[in-house]
């Protein structure tokens, strides 16, 4: 893994780029490739990431270029970012070249992660960690936890409950509460005395 200190990535991710093709354990072990953790991070969630050098991406995958050098991009196998930093938009980009894309490091609303995992994300780095803490109302990148299709996630709360969970497939199953309208129904009802 390749931590975010500028100038360090474009001499080092030759270095850590695969190493071979055989892939045999008797050989000993190979690098398959750097995972690359910023800098495009957001600036509350760092961890130790210096927040100096942490850069969003407002033109997609051409920032991406830029930062990284096309060369070197790719030696990288796996890219974590924050997808509402910007590079949202570079997730197709980034998957097409063989990269898996991580949200990490972020601040993600419900609608930016589910956003990220229909354009391409698989992975969560440092899940619990570095992230937006679960809400009930906001329950963040732990939201797509959930999410089996990863063509089409919910981006939305739905407007109406389901009459039978065990009827409604994986990819329309929404946990988060509804809006205010619909709260009373889920609410217990209050004793009187």
């Amino acid at each position: 893994e390749i931590t975010w200190v500028t100038g360090v990535q474009t001499c080092a991710l030759p270095i850590f780029g695969p190493s071979g093709s055989a892939r045999e354990s008797t050989d000993g072990s190979e690098s398959l490739g750097a995972h690359i953790e910023g800098p495009f991070l957001s600036p509350t969630k760092n961890g130790i990431h210096n927040t100096e050098v942490l850069i969003s991406a407002p033109n997609g995958f051409s920032d991406l270029l830029a930062c990284y050098g096309s060369d070197n991009l790719k030696n990288a196998k796996m890219l974590t970012a924050a997808p509402e930093e910007g590079i949202q938009q570079a997730i197709p980009d980034i998957i097409s070249r063989g990269i898996v894309y991580s949200i990490g490091h972020s601040e993600a609303t419900y609608e930016q992660a589910s956003a990220a995992v229909a354009a391409g994300a698989t992975m969560i780095t440092h899940l619990f960690n570095a992230m937006r803490p679960l809400h009930h109302r906001d329950p963040g990148v732990f939201g797509v936890l959930g999410c089996t299709d990863v063509t089409a996630p919910r981006t939305t709360p739905p407007t109406s409950r389901p009459t039978s969970t065990s009827s409604v497939s994986s990819s329309s199953t929404d946990f988060r509460p509804r809006s205010e309208e619909h709260t009373s129904e889920l609410q217990s009802p209050r004793l009187s005395r």
